[in-house]
């Protein structure tokens, strides 16, 4: 398996009177072992190198491949895809550029969930004003899709508009001041 990144650490173990050597890559998790030999990188250094996983999950770098790694310039250091997750080879990762990030996706998303909530319930007030012969569609079968397309995005819009805009002062908000009675006899 093929392995690329900034060295974080290089650091040496002592078990049963052997020096074992191992070294760590800046965003990842994992030690990359070389036995007794010491490997010949520096911390901070670029590298790619190849890499065997043994039975028991530790993984070994074989140090023959190790070779100097330079980074293609388009591509940032922060968000290098590597075996399958993002590396992040700063020292500090730029964890405000995430969050600025992460709050335009999530602003993102909240408009598109607010839009579909807003278009099903178009739908569901349109389907309500055919019931009650609040909305005649025409006669012509050919027409009937354009004017149910029209009225959806009419109240899509209607209530994107009513849910966006703030009540002045002085204006009465739908059913702020509706009082709840005994229910009408038609209704049944």
């Amino acid at each position: 398996m093929s392995i690329k990144g900034v060295v974080s650490k290089v650091s040496s173990n002592h078990y049963n009177n052997k020096e074992l050597w191992s070294f760590r890559l800046r965003g990842d998790n994992n030690y990359y072992n070389t036995g007794e030999i010491k490997p010949h990188v520096l911390e901070g250094q670029s590298i790619e190198f190849e890499t065997k996983l043994s039975p028991s999950g530790k993984h070994t770098a074989l140090l023959d491949t190790v070779r100097e790694w330079k980074p293609d310039s388009d591509v940032p250091l922060t968000n290098t895809p590597v075996r399958g997750f993002v590396k992040s080879f700063k020292k500090d990762p730029d964890k405000d550029l995430y969050w600025a990030n992460k709050e335009a996706r999530d602003i993102k998303n909240d408009k598109l969930r607010e839009l579909g909530a807003t278009r099903n319930t178009a739908i569901s007030f349109v389907e309500m004003l055919i019931k009650v012969d609040g909305l005649k569609l025409p006669a012509a079968q050919n027409k009937k899709e354009e004017v149910l397309f029209e009225a959806v995005n009419h109240y899509t819009e209607k209530f994107l508009k009513t849910h966006t805009e703030e009540p002045s002062a002085g204006e009465e908000q739908v059913g702020a001041t509706a009082s709840v009675g005994e229910p009408d006899e038609s209704w049944s």
